[in-house]
Protein backbone atom coordinates (compact mmCIF):
# COMPACT_ATOMS: atom_id res chain seq x y z
CA UNK A 1 0.00 0.00 0.00
CA UNK A 2 1.46 3.19 -0.91
CA UNK A 3 2.09 5.80 1.78
CA UNK A 4 -0.82 8.65 2.29
CA UNK A 5 1.00 11.25 0.91
CA UNK A 6 1.58 9.68 -2.41
CA UNK A 7 -2.43 10.06 -2.53
CA UNK A 8 -2.43 13.74 -1.29
CA UNK A 9 -1.25 16.41 -3.00
CA UNK A 10 -0.86 20.01 -1.42
CA UNK A 11 -3.39 21.38 -4.21
CA UNK A 12 -6.31 19.35 -2.36
CA UNK A 13 -5.66 20.27 0.96
CA UNK A 14 -8.01 23.22 2.04
CA UNK A 15 -8.93 25.04 5.37
CA UNK A 16 -12.72 24.86 5.30
CA UNK A 17 -14.73 28.07 6.48
CA UNK A 18 -18.12 26.29 6.94
CA UNK A 19 -19.74 25.07 9.70
CA UNK A 20 -22.25 22.87 7.47
CA UNK A 21 -21.16 19.39 6.66
CA UNK A 22 -22.98 19.54 2.81
CA UNK A 23 -20.88 22.40 2.49
CA UNK A 24 -17.80 20.73 3.33
CA UNK A 25 -18.43 17.61 1.34
CA UNK A 26 -19.16 20.00 -1.75
CA UNK A 27 -16.14 21.46 -1.57
CA UNK A 28 -13.86 18.42 -1.06
CA UNK A 29 -15.48 16.44 -3.79
CA UNK A 30 -14.46 19.97 -6.12
CA UNK A 31 -11.38 19.94 -4.88
CA UNK A 32 -11.01 15.79 -5.98
CA UNK A 33 -12.12 16.75 -9.34
CA UNK A 34 -10.22 19.80 -10.28
CA UNK A 35 -7.15 18.32 -9.11
CA UNK A 36 -7.07 14.89 -10.06
CA UNK A 37 -8.46 12.15 -12.84
CA UNK A 38 -12.19 12.42 -11.58
CA UNK A 39 -14.19 14.65 -13.29
CA UNK A 40 -17.73 14.60 -12.49
CA UNK A 41 -17.72 16.24 -9.30
CA UNK A 42 -21.58 16.00 -9.28
CA UNK A 43 -21.33 12.47 -9.77
CA UNK A 44 -18.62 12.08 -6.82
CA UNK A 45 -21.21 14.46 -4.34
CA UNK A 46 -23.96 11.97 -5.18
CA UNK A 47 -21.84 8.61 -4.32
CA UNK A 48 -20.76 10.49 -1.01
CA UNK A 49 -23.72 11.50 -0.31
CA UNK A 50 -25.20 8.49 -0.73
CA UNK A 51 -22.81 6.45 1.82
CA UNK A 52 -23.17 9.50 4.38
CA UNK A 53 -26.70 8.26 4.32
CA UNK A 54 -26.09 4.49 5.34
CA UNK A 55 -24.27 6.18 8.23
CA UNK A 56 -22.51 8.63 9.43
CA UNK A 57 -18.47 8.72 8.50
CA UNK A 58 -17.77 10.82 11.38
CA UNK A 59 -15.50 8.37 13.47
CA UNK A 60 -15.23 10.76 16.46
CA UNK A 61 -12.77 12.81 17.83
CA UNK A 62 -12.86 15.31 15.89
CA UNK A 63 -12.63 13.11 12.53
CA UNK A 64 -14.48 11.84 9.66
CA UNK A 65 -13.56 9.95 6.99
CA UNK A 66 -15.73 10.10 4.14
CA UNK A 67 -15.34 7.70 1.08
CA UNK A 68 -16.58 5.46 -1.47
CA UNK A 69 -15.50 3.89 -4.50
CA UNK A 70 -15.62 4.28 -8.04
CA UNK A 71 -15.60 3.13 -11.51
CA UNK A 72 -12.66 3.90 -13.94
CA UNK A 73 -10.34 5.51 -12.02
CA UNK A 74 -6.82 2.92 -11.35
CA UNK A 75 -5.53 4.12 -7.92
CA UNK A 76 -7.00 5.89 -4.54
CA UNK A 77 -7.53 10.12 -4.66
CA UNK A 78 -6.98 11.59 -1.08
CA UNK A 79 -8.66 15.00 -0.10
CA UNK A 80 -8.26 16.76 3.32
CA UNK A 81 -10.59 19.80 4.69
CA UNK A 82 -9.96 21.31 8.26
CA UNK A 83 -11.28 23.34 10.20
CA UNK A 84 -10.61 25.03 13.11
CA UNK A 85 -14.01 26.03 14.27
CA UNK A 86 -15.39 23.09 13.28
CA UNK A 87 -18.10 21.32 11.67
CA UNK A 88 -21.41 19.80 13.15
CA UNK A 89 -21.30 16.22 11.27
CA UNK A 90 -23.41 14.00 13.05
CA UNK A 91 -20.34 12.11 13.84
CA UNK A 92 -20.60 9.21 16.54
CA UNK A 93 -19.19 10.92 19.25
CA UNK A 94 -21.95 13.81 18.47
CA UNK A 95 -18.90 16.58 18.56
CA UNK A 96 -17.95 18.54 15.61
CA UNK A 97 -15.26 17.49 13.15
CA UNK A 98 -12.31 19.19 12.68
CA UNK A 99 -10.28 16.80 9.96
CA UNK A 100 -11.90 15.37 7.32
CA UNK A 101 -9.88 12.88 4.88
CA UNK A 102 -12.20 12.16 2.15
CA UNK A 103 -11.05 9.07 0.13
CA UNK A 104 -12.08 7.96 -3.30
CA UNK A 105 -11.36 4.57 -4.30
CA UNK A 106 -10.76 2.05 -7.29
CA UNK A 107 -14.22 -0.47 -7.53
CA UNK A 108 -12.12 -3.56 -7.33
CA UNK A 109 -9.52 -2.55 -4.33
CA UNK A 110 -11.66 -3.74 -1.46
CA UNK A 111 -9.23 -4.96 0.95
CA UNK A 112 -6.50 -1.97 0.47
CA UNK A 113 -9.24 0.25 0.89
CA UNK A 114 -10.21 -0.92 4.34
CA UNK A 115 -6.79 -0.81 4.93
CA UNK A 116 -6.23 2.51 3.84
CA UNK A 117 -9.39 3.45 6.26
CA UNK A 118 -8.03 1.75 9.10
CA UNK A 119 -4.40 3.31 8.92
CA UNK A 120 -5.70 7.03 8.42
CA UNK A 121 -7.78 6.31 11.28
CA UNK A 122 -4.96 5.34 13.45
CA UNK A 123 -2.41 7.48 12.64
CA UNK A 124 -5.41 10.50 13.31
CA UNK A 125 -5.90 9.04 16.59
CA UNK A 126 -2.71 10.19 17.74
CA UNK A 127 -2.82 13.34 19.41
CA UNK A 128 0.75 14.92 18.91
CA UNK A 129 0.01 13.96 15.39
CA UNK A 130 -3.55 15.46 15.20
CA UNK A 131 -2.47 18.56 17.14
CA UNK A 132 0.32 19.23 14.44
CA UNK A 133 -1.97 18.90 11.31
CA UNK A 134 -4.49 21.08 13.31
CA UNK A 135 -1.94 23.75 13.79
CA UNK A 136 0.44 23.57 10.84
CA UNK A 137 0.43 26.94 8.76
CA UNK A 138 -0.15 25.99 4.74
CA UNK A 139 -1.27 23.07 2.76
CA UNK A 140 2.25 22.50 1.94
CA UNK A 141 2.79 21.96 5.63
CA UNK A 142 0.25 19.69 5.95
CA UNK A 143 1.23 17.58 3.33
CA UNK A 144 5.01 17.10 4.52
CA UNK A 145 3.62 15.92 7.93
CA UNK A 146 1.90 13.60 6.32
CA UNK A 147 4.74 12.77 4.02
CA UNK A 148 7.22 11.99 6.95
CA UNK A 149 4.69 9.74 8.34
CA UNK A 150 5.11 7.24 5.33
Amino acid sequence: MKPIADLLTPERIVDLDTVQKSDALLTLTCLIARFSAIPDADLLLQRIIEREALMSTGIGIGIAVPHTRLDGITDFVIALGRSKTGIEYDALDGKPVHLIFMIIAPEISRSEYLKLLARITVRLKDRTFYDAIMTADLPTDIYNLLARDA
